[in-house]
């Protein structure tokens, strides 16, 4: 692969991790984009590392699906947080 050619691979990396950055902020549909990011993961490991790396589309996609993943994991934590805080305010169901 020559320097200006770009792999299949590094492009749908790179759109899993933008539609993965997108999707996080929207409830409900988030949950969704830790499986983008997954897949941006391994599809920019696959067309940067394996391919020569060459592909920084891919090494973007790479990029994008780790911060992913991180904003995911804060995500959850907070609402788990809020969730605990919120349920003690409100005592136990009667």
């Amino acid at each position: 692969m020559s320097n200006g050619e770009k792999s299949n691979l590094g492009i749908i990396s790179l759109i899993c991790g933008i539609l993965g950055i997108i999707m996080i902020w929207i409830p409900l549909v988030g949950f969704a984009s830790i499986v983008l990011a997954i897949l941006a993961v391994v599809f920019g490991y696959i067309g940067y590392w394996k391919q020569g790396k060459t592909d920084t589309y891919a090494l973007v996609g790479f990029i994008l699906g780790i911060i992913v993943i991180v904003l995911f994991i804060i995500v959850i934590v907070i609402a788990g947080i809020a969730y605990v805080y919120v349920s003690s305010m409100l005592g136990p169901p009667s």
